[in-house]
């Protein structure tokens, strides 16, 4: 029984990221049925969450994609802010293949929102 106990506490210790790993990959799943759903809020609060746990570049550019669609639907000054921070984030750790010009493009058309919203006295100082 103790050894068990030792063992675990072993693969606890050497390798601490595994839980958040695991919570991270049951929030991305739950964001992706979430977005395939256009449920954008629950996608966004998922994507959060899973990028809160383990902040990959993948996991933030879902993210910013599902912040993108909920100001869409529902236009929040923060969602559009949120998602220009995580392409922005995306955009600073992939700097090639990937979804870089995805990524790119809605950063320009975020920042424009912004940049709109601020004309109209919509941002917080």
């Amino acid at each position: 029984m103790m050894r068990t106990v030792v063992v675990i506490l072993l693969l606890v210790l050497t390798n601490p990221a595994y839980a958040d790993r695991a919570a991270a990959e049951a929030h991305f799943r739950t964001g992706a049925s979430a977005y395939k759903a256009q449920n954008f809020v629950a996608a966004s609060e998922a994507f959060e969450l899973a990028y809160t746990e383990l902040p990959l570049p993948e996991i933030a550019f879902s993210a910013a994609q599902a912040y993108r669609r909920r100001y869409q639907a529902q236009p929040e000054a923060r969602f559009v802010q949120r998602a220009a921070e995580l392409y922005t984030i995306y955009l600073q750790q992939v700097t090639s293949g990937g979804k870089v010009r995805e990524a790119s493009d809605h950063l320009e058309t975020m920042n424009a929102e912004l940049a709109r919203l601020d004309q109209a006295g919509k941002l917080a100082p």
